[in-house]
């Protein structure tokens, strides 16, 4: 389980469960990731940044 969390980050608890075990649920691989440190560890998903929105963030 941490292999597979640890190799691709956007993969979703739910997709971890499936791939690992199918008779668990996506909380349950939530809590295990946890119990090995790893929280929140799935990357964000974040608005592309043109020229205009970063000029917009800068002002």
């Amino acid at each position: 389980m941490l292999e597979v969390a640890l190799h691709d980050r956007t993969i979703t608890y739910e997709e971890i469960a499936q791939k690992v075990a199918p008779q668990v649920t996506g909380h349950t691989v939530m809590r295990r990731l946890a119990e090995n440190y790893l929280h929140k560890w799935i990357a964000m998903k974040r608005e592309h940044l043109d020229e205009e929105t970063a000029r917009k963030r800068l002002e």
